[in-house]
């Protein structure tokens, strides 16, 4: 059984891996699930795709208007 300290605990590790993953914390700071900020994965995906959009237009010598 999985007390809720330690169930807490294993919480706190995910999110501060998301949040690493993300690029938003250095690897050695510590993030607490108190600290997190929710984020909304499907946003991410598409801005990051529109990035990628924008830098190979700008490669190609097409720049944004």
């Amino acid at each position: 059984m999985i007390d809720g300290r330690t169930k807490r605990v294993s919480l706190d590790e995910r999110n501060r891996r998301m949040i690493q993953q993300l690029g938003a914390a250095r690897p050695d700071e510590r993030v607490t699930l108190e600290q997190a900020e929710p984020v909304d994965a499907r946003r991410l995906i598409r801005t990051d795709e529109a990035d990628l959009g924008l830098l190979c237009n700008w490669e190609n010598g097409e720049l944004p208007e």
